[in-house]
Parts: structure tokens; sequence; C-alpha cells
């Protein structure tokens, strides 16, 4: 299981709860919530995971080389920080010891691997095509912007707010390609005067060959995953992702992409000879090589659904959820442990014990709520399993 500890999210939340003078943590709030998390899972009876992969554990060994491979293959450049102002160039860079950001390339991704796969296998066909084109002046990058819906508009590929850092815009106005998203954000621990945003904390700041940063959503996951497989690869095989439905685009389609790029770039699932030059025109002989050699990353996708309530999807923002802990009736014990509510009011069990209230009215406890779909549930769980 992957735990994601290093998040744009965490971040922001960790700056609004910290003490005036304090240091933000935002990987000791990640570990409270981690601990709740594994407690509402021991409460539901859910056996915990063989391995756990935090993204705070894997940065530096795991996630930098993971990142340093694809811009190796060609299918990742740099917009450098001392140019984020200024108009694109369209050159972008590939090397050296320059600080920026680091942007997947999906068509120098598309362009290397030859057909034999493609960009946004889980995105809708519109959103994943090569329907956007520049202009050499990027002008079109606004009519990009103002044709999307007001929810669309507000966020990039990235997973990023526009208006969460005062470069962002300009950060999308320079990417090759609309569908391009952040491997690497360059975070300078001593922000330029001019900037609005405040110093990122010290727990989520980590060298790189790019500068200072933390890694993009997308690739955390990919990097762990590959890892593992190393780890792993006399005795297991990956054949199952699993994850909520909202994560199919852009974040599952990410993740594809930026696996079979690393496969290509590290001689594996398009063959060694793959890499920057791999567009020139090749043998007929040697393309039929290459693709008896294509591997899939991952064949199968689980995407879980949304809960609705009332109509609604359950969410914070609506204030309209239920926790895991109301379900069952468990409270938290003087030492934060979870513990069931075994005392109940008499008049509250009275009243539960007929689903109605005193005036008429239905009253539907955690308990009632509990044990009839979830029983119903189990034994259809256990109906499938034999």
């Amino acid at each position: 299981m992957n735990i994601t500890d290093v998040d744009d999210k965490i971040i922001r939340r960790s700056m609004e709860i910290v003490s005036d003078g304090d240091e933000a943590d935002p990987i000791a709030l990640a570990r409270f919530y981690e601990r709740e998390f594994w407690q509402d899972l021991e409460c539901l009876h859910v056996l915990p995971p063989d391995v756990v992969c935090r993204v705070s554990e894997h940065v530096e060994e795991t996630i930098v080389p993971y990142i340093e491979k694809i811009m190796e293959g060609g299918m990742a450049y740099i917009i450098p920080e001392n140019e984020m102002r200024q108009s694109p160039s369209g050159d972008g860079n590939e090397g050296g010891n320059v600080e920026g950001s680091v942007y997947f390339d999906v068509r120098a991704f598309e362009c290397i691997t030859e057909g034999k796969t493609r960009y946004g296998k889980l995105a809708p066909d519109v959103v994943a095509s090569d329907f956007f084109s520049w202009t050499d002046n990027g002008a079109n990058v606004n009519n990009h912007i103002d044709g999307l819906d007001e929810n669309q508009s507000d966020i990039t590929n990235d997973g990023e707010n526009l208006g969460e850092r005062d470069n962002s815009l300009q950060i999308l106005r320079q990417k090759r390609d609309p569908r391009d998203f952040c491997l690497w954000k360059y975070r300078p621990r001593n922000p330029h005067p001019s900037s609005s945003s405040p110093p990122e904390p010290l727990s989520v700041s980590y060298p790189s060959p790019w500068g200072t940063g933390r890694p993009g959503w997308h690739v955390e996951c990919s990097a762990m995953i590959e890892r593992l497989s190393r780890d792993f690869e006399t005795t297991h095989e990956f054949r199952i992702h699993a994850g909520g439905v909202d994560l199919k685009f852009p974040h599952h389609a990410n993740e594809i992409a930026q696996a079979e790029a690393f496969g290509v770039a590290n001689g594996g699932f398009g063959g060694a000879s793959a890499s920057a030059g791999a567009c020139d025109d090749q043998s007929k002989s040697e393309s039929e090589s290459q693709a008896k050699r294509w591997k899939e990353w991952i064949p199968h996708w689980v995407h879980t659904g949304h809960l609705y309530v009332k109509g609604r999807k359950m969410s914070k923002s609506l204030k309209n959820f239920v926790t895991i802990r109301e379900v069952l009736g468990v409270s938290k014990t003087s030492n934060g442990e979870p513990t069931t509510e075994n005392s109940r009011d008499d008049d509250k069990k009275d009243n539960s014990s007929n689903g109605k209230n005193t005036d008429g009215t239905n009253n539907i406890t955690h308990e009632n709520a509990w044990t009839s779909p979830a029983d119903d549930f189990r034994l259809w769980c256990l109906g499938l399993s034999g």
C-alpha cells in the first residue's frame, strides 16, 4: 500500500494549524492521520497490508533516480527557474545542473514508443489525444483555459490549483503540450523576495539534480511500485492496481505513462535500443523485434465508486459525510485508542429497539444502520468467496 505523505493539501493544512513562530511539519500531520486510518481498518477487521510505502521514505533513493531515468530517455524536460517569467523558447533542457521543475513530455513519449502504447489509456479520448496545438507565442493557451468549464479551469494536469502559486500560469504557458505534467516541483528553501509564496517546510524539502523541491503527485506511486517490483521480482508480480474512480484521470493515466516511459528508457518495455533517437526510421525487423518485447505495465485496474447521501456525493466540502467510527459506534479512550461504546442511555435503547422516537419519527441509530445492511453485505461476500 502506498501512503502519500508529501502532498500539496497536507503541506497547506500543516501551515494553517502551526503555532506562530513554529516550523510547520507536514510529515507529523500525515503520521497522525495515518494512525487514524490504521485504527479504522482495525475496527473494520480489515487485514493490514504486507508492505507499506511512504513517499517521504523513498524520495532520494527511489523517486529522484526514477525521474532521472525518464529524462535520460528523452521523455522529460526542465523549465528553468530563472526563465519562469520569460516567453517559452520551445527548446527546454534535458540535462545539466539547471535548477527548475521537471515535466513529463507526452509528445516525446508517444514518438519514442512508436504506437506500441499511447498516453491517457484511462482518460476520456478528447483529453488524452493531441487535440490542442501550440503556436509559437503560446497564445492559444488562453483559449484552452477559457474553453474549460468552471471546475476544470481551476486545475491543471498536475493536480494543482492554478492560483496556488504565483507562477502556475507561467508554467502552464511554457509546457510543450497541455497534457504534460510535473515530475519534480522546484521549491527553493529561500524564495525570491518578490515571491508571494512562503518557504516550504524542511521536512518536505529534498535535494535533487534540479534543485530543492519535492516530487509531483503522479510520479510518487509509479516510482515506489517500480522499487517493489525489483524487491519482489523473484516471488511476486503486479497484476492489479486499485483506487478511487476519481483517480482514473489524470492520476492513473499519468502513472501508466511514466511507468512505460521508465521501462523504455531502462531498456525494458521497448527494448534496450529505445531512446530519444528512436523517433528516427527503423528497419521493419527491428521494430517487430521491439514489439515482441513490449510488455504492459499493470494489466488490470479496479476503481471504486463514490458513496452517495440523498443523491449527492459524500464529501468533506459538503459536510455530508459519516465517519467509520460513527457507523460502528466507536469512540476513543483516554490514550487515543478506539473502543466500542457499550453504554447507552436507557431511553435511547428503548427508542432504538422499535426504530421510532417518542414523537413517532424514525430513529435510525448507528447500531440499526450497521447490523442489517452490513450483515447482508458480509453474507454476499462469503457467497462470492465460496
